[in-house]
């Protein structure tokens, strides 16, 4: 059973309409790329995965979007959708701390939700610090604004903050483009050690990224699922000309 489930979804803003008919599976403990040109729907559909297009005037989705089993939208309630973004975490392509301290930064997902043991919160955030490989950096400077850290060490800590809830999905919107050759690495490395317990879905502009790191990768182009499949197989055999074309750099 896959863990995330899109069947027949279509998506409009308005009249205008930016997804047709996306069908697609997404495996538990996979990472799973979604590319194409700016404009192609990859991010529509990654936020409609947690909802977050709600807020956007307009919207409306059509079709079944399952996650662990779960339909999507089958509630239209707030309260319904708050909870579902509570088990998925989310990373934006331009790094997000808050003007606050690395630990206060870590401790506020948990505030926000729930009222807990403070050296219980501080030792949780701590552990997902380790996870993300950012602590040894940061140890003694847990208590220091998070702005004063390097581009990359922020983006691992919005990853460590976005694992605070113990999600069991991580949304990622072209994390690395903002970031040096460096940076990039550290984190397409995180991502490789976090797919074992979590699945992890990713919007990408880089072909090479994409092949590194992707155990699946699908192809939009102007709203529509052109292929998905395999990723070393969309790359090396792509079945329809325009992923050839795309990936060639034709288009």
């Amino acid at each position: 059973m896959p863990f995330v489930s899109v069947n027949d979804v279509n998506v409009w803003y308005g009249k205008n309409q930016a997804l047709r008919s996306i069908s697609l599976e997404i495996p538990k403990n996979c990472i799973y790329a979604l590319i194409g040109p700016s404009g192609c729907g990859k991010t529509t559909l990654l936020r409609s995965i947690n909802r977050l297009n709600d807020f956007i005037p307009g919207f409306k989705l059509e079709g079944k979007l399952e996650i662990d089993g779960t339909d999507a939208y089958k509630r239209g309630d707030h309260v319904f959708a708050e909870k579902l973004r509570r088990n998925i975490g989310m990373v934006f392509q331009h790094t997000n701390p808050l003007p606050m301290t690395i630990m206060q930064n870590m401790l506020l997902p948990l505030k926000e939700h729930y009222k807990g043991d403070k050296q219980k919160m501080e030792a949780l955030a701590l552990e997902k610090l380790r996870q993300v490989a950012i602590y040894d950096e940061v140890r003694d400077r847990l208590h220091k604004s998070a702005l004063m850290l390097s581009g990359g060490q922020q983006q691992r800590l919005c990853i460590a903050r976005a694992l605070m809830l113990e999600p069991k999905l991580l949304l990622m919107d072209e994390p690395c483009s903002a970031l040096d050759p460096i940076s990039t690495y550290k984190i397409e490395e995180l991502l490789q050690s976090l797919k074992k317990d979590y699945t992890i879905v990713i919007v990408t502009h880089n072909m090479e990224q994409a092949t590194r790191i992707s155990d699946y990768t699908a192809f939009f182009y102007c709203g529509e699922l052109i292929e998905t499949g395999e990723t070393l197989e969309l790359f090396s055999r792509p079945q329809k000309e325009l992923t050839q074309n795309y990936l060639t750099g034709r288009i």
